[in-house]
Order: C-alpha cells, then sequence, then structure tokens
C-alpha cells in the first residue's frame, strides 16, 4: 500500500468514524466531533462502544482482531481520542494488506 493510499484510506475510517459517533450521539450535546475527541468526552455507555466497535469490525473486515488490539492497549476505551481508535483500525488493516502483498510475492 502506498503512503497516498493510506493516507487517504486514514481520512475515509476518521469520516466514517466521526459519522458513526454523530448518529449515536445525534440528539445529545456534545458538541463538534473530531480526530482529537476524547471518548469519554461523548458520554457514551457501554452499549454504544458496542456498537461502535461492531460497526468498525463489519466495515472493514477486522472481526476479532480490533476488539483485542483495543483490550491491549490496557487503557479504558473511554480514554482513547478518535484519531487513536482510527489508528489501530488502520495499523490492523495496514497488516493484513502487507500479509496480502508477501503471500503474493
Amino acid at each position: 500500500m502506498t503512503a497516498h493510499a493510506h493516507n487517504d484510506s486514514y481520512g475515509e475510517v476518521l469520516a466514517h468514524m466521526i459519522s458513526v459517533l454523530k448518529e449515536i450521539t445525534g440528539d445529545w450535546d456534545v458538541g463538534e466531533i473530531s480526530a482529537t475527541t476524547q471518548l469519554g468526552a461523548l458520554n457514551l455507555e457501554s452499549i454504544n462502544f458496542v456498537y461502535l466497535i461492531a460497526e468498525l469490525q463489519q466495515k472493514y473486515g477486522l472481526r476479532q482482531r480490533f476488539l483485542t488490539r483495543i483490550r491491549s492497549i490496557e487503557r479504558p476505551i473511554a480514554d482513547l481520542r478518535v484519531a487513536e481508535l482510527v489508528d489501530l483500525v488502520e495499523e490492523i488493516r495496514y497488516a493484513r494488506e502487507e500479509r496480502r502483498e508477501e503471500a503474493g510475492s
């Protein structure tokens, strides 16, 4: 994957994640949601985190790897910023792409 494609992918994942978070918090007064927004500031309930994780796993084919990676951080998910979750999604997707390229070599 080229650096340019990786940057495009990051922006797409960020936009999708913000869209999902806006959907979840639609009627709440949480202010603007951006890459620097801490998830805890959005007053999400546990079910909201489950929905967010499931949505990202399904959209990007992350399966259980995403939840496993989040757990490995050893910080509450509420302490993470939106950009940190995007980084995790991209880390898993990029690693998967590298494995495909190696297998094709």
